[in-house]
Order: structure tokens, then sequence, then C-alpha cells
């Protein structure tokens, strides 16, 4: 456990911790946005770049035990978890675990951009603009802030809408097509595997 690491996330969870369940944190690794741990009330969700078993994978790995269940997970995508308990040193210290067993960053080196923000689907706006595409959609229809379905799939794991379009827009989620040049680069590269 690194005491720069673990400054940078503890501040972050105990605004989580008291502001539940209304307070999300997002920890991205600077530099790079895909290793990425996301809390909302006891939920941790993160990227997760195996096709083991996350439970077997984490044992393997020798990362610390946290009391907590898997609830989801597909792989190289995600692995959901819930907690039983909110341990704020224990969830600090098996956080940086993960990003240095799961995820390679290198102990004591890598540093986080700590994104905070408010986790009810009730208050978002009803419809906003995705930061990755710019495209609209309905906000309840997206289990990530500030992302559309579409984008929170490519970009996180997270399942994609079953689209039914009226016109040019999804009646479920409000997605008219628009896709970013990352996303499509992304969409790209896994046509061709």
């Amino acid at each position: 456990m690194n005491a720069d690491q673990l400054a940078e996330i503890r501040p972050a969870l105990r605004e989580v911790a008291e502001g539940a369940p209304n307070t999300c944190v997002t920890f991205e690794v600077e530099g790079a946005p895909e290793n990425w741990i996301q809390i909302v009330g006891r939920t941790i969700n993160a990227a997760y770049p195996y096709s083991d078993s996350p439970e077997e994978k984490l044992l393997s790995l020798g990362l610390p035990q946290l009391p907590a269940q898997l609830a989801s997970w597909e792989s190289d995508r995600f692995a959901t978890f819930e907690l039983a308990e909110f341990q704020l040193n224990t969830v600090a210290e098996w956080i940086d675990a993960y990003f240095v067993g799961v995820l390679g960053g290198v102990e004591g080196e890598y540093h986080l951009d700590v994104i905070m923000g408010s986790s009810p689907i009730q208050d978002r706006p009803p419809i906003q603009a995705c930061d990755e595409c710019g495209g609209d959609y309905i906000t309840a229809s997206s289990q990530m802030w500030k992302l559309c379905t579409e984008c929170s799939h490519y970009l996180y794991g997270y399942p994609l809408c079953d689209h039914v379009f009226v016109g040019k827009k999804c009646t479920k989620c409000g997605w008219s097509g628009t896709r970013s040049k990352y996303i499509r680069k992304i969409i790209k590269a896994q046509s061709e595997e």
C-alpha cells in the first residue's frame, strides 16, 4: 500500500460514504482512463481486463480481503461487487491493490483522476448531452453519469440498449446514432477481431 495513492483515494471515499447513496466517485488512472474504478453507495464497479472469474483471479493475485460479493462481471470488461459494509480504510487499500494487481499500475507511481458526481437517476436532467459522443440521450437509460448507453457500453462494458427507433431516435434511450471517433475506432477494432 502506498501512502500517496491512499491519500488520493480516502477523501473521495469519505465523501461517498457521507453522501450515500447520492454520491458517486470514479477513479481513473491519469493518462489511462480505461483503468477505472467507480463507487456508488456499497457498489464497486471496476474495469476488469481478464477472462477468468474475478473471484478466482483476485485470490490468485493476492488482493486484500474485501467484505463484498461479486454481483456481475463481463470478461475483459468490468466486474461489479456489492459491499457487505463500507469500511473506508479496507476499501481504500483494496482499491490501491486493485489498481496495482489487476489493472497493472506501478505501486507508488500511478496517479488518479478523481471524478465526483451525484448518483441517483432522479437527480439528473431528463435529457443531456453525452460527454463522449456529444449526442443527446435520456439520462435514466444509462447506468453511467454523463455517458449515453452506447458510449458506456464501448468504454466500460455496460449493457447496450435494445434500441427501438422512431424516426432517427431510440425511444428507450434517446440515442440518435452519434458516435465519437474514439468509439468508432473501438467498434472497428472489435469487428476486425
